[in-house]
């Protein structure tokens, strides 16, 4: 357990360095940009780097989620905002959320399923979010069925699935939706009648 709590805090750390240096290069990059009497090669290529250090970013936060430890919510919200920043480009997001424990991917879930778009199926990004929800929905279908049912139950036609505050600016008077999830029928024993009368005879 101590091996496994240092290598978490190694992780972490590690992953706190680069992002610093990844938030540098953003700002190189912004600076680049601006500057017209460089190259937009140059800038490409400081897009580039600051694309491998939001990769390598993902990775250490990854590692530290998988060892455990008291930096598991802010590793794993890292990952996915790294992800949902770079959603065509940081695959690898889905890959290392799947090979966490289902529990660990229940904090997520609302996030990832408020990105979810139903006229981009074939998008890789879609893709990996449908994976995932499935991933964990396999596990915890109380906890993950609920956020799909509200999403469904907010479609307005013109908008997005994932717009429930567009939504209710498109129709201020409707009403939230509500959520029913029917109880099974109770069963009545056959030696006690349904009035609760005790068994003849």
């Amino acid at each position: 357990a101590w091996a496994r709590s240092e290598l978490c805090e190694t992780h972490h750390a590690y992953a706190s360095w680069l992002e610093a240096q990844h938030r540098s290069a953003a700002v190189q990059v912004t600076g680049t940009q601006r500057r017209a009497q460089l190259s937009a090669a140059a800038a490409q290529q400081r897009s580039a780097l600051q694309l491998r250090l939001a990769a390598l970013v993902l990775q250490q936060h990854a590692a530290s989620a998988r060892y455990g430890g008291r930096h598991d919510h802010a590793a794993l919200f890292a990952i996915v905002r790294l992800w949902f920043r770079y959603p065509h480009r940081l695959n690898e997001a889905e890959v290392e959320l799947c090979a966490l424990p289902t529990r660990k991917l229940l904090p997520l879930i609302n996030q990832l399923a408020s990105r979810l778009n139903k006229g981009a199926a074939a998008d890789r990004f879609q893709h990996g979010l449908r994976h995932i929800l499935r991933y964990a929905g396999a596990a915890h279908v109380h906890t993950v069925l609920p956020h799909l049912l509200a999403l469904v139950s907010w479609t307005v036609s013109g908008l997005p699935v994932c717009c429930p505050a567009a939504a209710m600016e498109a129709s201020p008077a409707r009403a939230p939706p509500s959520i029913f999830v029917p109880c099974p029928p109770r069963r009545i024993s056959p030696t006690r009648p349904a009035g609760g009368a005790p068994p003849l005879g």
